[in-house]
């Protein structure tokens, strides 16, 4: 007798839409509406810190190409950073 063989996505289709999966999916909404909220709220902000400390707008640029950078070195970097951190420096 040949073993019956079935994909997880007709498991998942078969199952019915709970309460248990909506609440899944509403907190994972929520969390990645919060994590992009840093993001988007500096965008509005960043006029207003930079008159109050005086320093041109333009001073911001690195700050914002660190939020586009940052996944690029983790995704580069990360075998080599580990390396280093487990060596004690760099």
């Amino acid at each position: 007798m040949e073993p019956r063989r079935t994909s997880i996505a007709s498991v998942i289709d078969q199952m019915p839409l709970g309460a248990y999966r909506i609440g899944i999916v509403v907190i994972c909404f929520l969390i990645v509406l919060m994590d992009g909220f840093d993001t988007q709220a500096i965008g509005f902000v960043a006029t207003d810190v930079a008159s109050s400390l005086d320093i041109p707008i333009t001073a911001f640029g690195p700050v914002f190409s660190v939020g586009l950078l940052g996944p690029c070195w983790e995704r580069f970097s990360w075998g080599r950073s580990a390396i280093a951190s487990d060596e004690g420096g760099c």
